[in-house]
Order: structure tokens, then sequence, then C-alpha cells
């Protein structure tokens, strides 16, 4: 079993926003209503990190409240939340956008398991019987879940980039029953972008903040960054790191065989509004 928690104290942390590049703080801390589920604050606006919440925004994850009110880059926070199994908190955001610090989820980690917390019961498990498909319009990209015995998450996630310094990559990891270690797998893994590919983001208003601290940037001749990668998957490792903040919308574990083929924030969201729907929400 895996334990849920709660903490007692509050972790902050601030940076840029990594697309507006504003300067922000996050606080994050115990719900202290007794409620479960991730909910972001901002002043007297509150918004629950669920699935159903979610609505598309390029290039990251974004919840949106009844009245409009708007978190985006949440993924990197909700993963670190995830792997830390803490299932009820407040997030409280200065601004609409969430800090990126250095582009992984590192920072909130290392903060989160720092902080004092208290065991709130086991994680719940959303238990897959047949088999769950998403995909993108023209077939190229898919996510698929499988049931699978026992209590576990088995994970593979592949990508491909037209890029030899990319290229093909794959990652499989169990999270659970026989698990690996996810989060010293993942939660180094910088967001990434392709250096032909920034002048079409910064025309959508994008990237604002982005820099070599805290993105990698993969031109014609190489990484720019000074080091180059963490590791040579550090691609697909930050690509799966993105995937299990965006399950963690669920607010529980899924007990399936998930492949993520190609896949981006859009169909992770896809994948947990059905998987939502299996447990009677939609």
């Amino acid at each position: 079993m895996k334990k849920a928690y709660e903490l007692e104290e509050a972790v902050r942390f601030e940076g840029l926003g990594l697309h507006s590049g504003v300067e922000t703080t996050l606080e994050v801390r115990g719900r202290g209503d007794g409620g479960e589920g991730i909910v972001f604050v901002r002043g007297d606006k509150r918004v629950e990190a669920r699935a159903d919440r979610v609505e598309l925004r390029p290039l990251c994850t974004m919840i949106r409240g009844d009245d409009g009110t708007e978190f985006y880059t949440v993924e990197h926070v909700m993963s670190s939340l995830f792997m830390m199994g803490i299932v009820s908190a407040e997030v409280e955001c200065a601004g609409p956008e969430v800090p990126i610090l250095d582009g992984s989820a590192r920072g909130f980690v290392e903060g989160l398991r720092r902080a004092k917390k208290r065991e709130v019961g086991d994680v719940g498990w959303i238990d897959v019987k047949e088999r769950v498909e998403v995909k993108s319009e023209d077939g190229g990209s898919w996510v698929v879940c499988d049931p699978v015995e026992g209590e576990r998450m088995e994970l593979l996630f592949e990508l491909e980039y037209d890029t030899p310094y990319i290229g093909h990559q794959s990652l499989a990891l169990v999270w659970g029953e026989g698990g690996d270690d996810v989060v010293d797998r993942v939660w180094d893994a910088r967001t990434f972008c392709l250096l032909e590919d920034l002048e079409r983001v910064r025309a959508m208003g994008l990237g604002k903040g982005g820099s070599l601290e805290n993105a990698v940037v993969i031109g014609a001749d190489g990484v720019l960054n000074a080091g180059g990668f963490r590791g040579e998957d550090e691609c697909v490792r930050h690509k799966m790191m993105d995937a299990l903040g965006d399950l963690w919308t669920l607010g529980k574990y899924v007990k399936g065989r998930i492949h993520f083929h190609k896949s981006g924030h859009g169909l992770n969201n896809m994948l947990a509004r059905r998987l939502m729907g299996l447990e009677g929400g939609e």
C-alpha cells in the first residue's frame, strides 16, 4: 500500500513563470479543512486540480474555475505532489502561473521532502477493468491503459524527435508493488525545446521567462546548455514526469499498464478524464 500524506507545515517557492516571465511565489500547505484533493488558491479564488478542470493551453497544463480563474504550468508541482503521496493540499500562487524553478521537479520535491507531514491513510486506486485508449486526430500520438495485476502502475513512455540529439527514447517504470525508485529517476529532468521552435513559441506569446537556466535548448549542433543533458534520456524522463503530474488530477493512482506514445498534456488529460469517468465522475 502507498501511504497518503498531508503537510503539517507550509513550503514556499519562488521564481519566474516560464510563459509569463513574471516573478511569482508559491506556497504549498495542508488544507486544514479536512477536505481531500489539491486546490489552487489566489486571494479568495479557489480551483480544484481535477481532471475535469483542465483546459487546453499550449505547452502546459492549465486548470480553470467556474468563474474563469486560471492557474497554469501546474504540472511540475502536481508531479511532485504525486511522487510524495500528498493527497490533500492548498497551493497558493501569487499569480496565474506556477514558478518554473530550474525546469524540473527537483526543487519542489526537495522542499516537500523536507517538510513535516502526517499520514492520512492510503492513496486510493482506480481499478482499470478493460482497455482505455485515447489518440490524436491523426492517430500519430496515443495513450493506452490496460488492466494489470496487483496495486501497481506500469508506465511506458515513448517519444521521437527528428534530431539526432533526441531521436527515439523510451522509459519504463513501475509505481507501487515491486516498483522502481520513480522519484529519483524523473525528478531532475528539465523541460526542453528545439531552438528552431523558439521563434514560434515566442510568437504565441509564450516562453517569455524561458532561458538556459530553466530549459534545455537543442540546436542543430547539440545542446546549448553548459553541461549538456542530465543523462542521455532526459527528454523522455521529463515527459514521464509531466504525465505523472497530469494524472495526479485524479487524486488516485491508476491500477493499470499505461503506454504513452508521443503524448502531451492534452492526451494525458483525455486519458485522465476517461479514467475519472470509471470512478463515476465526468
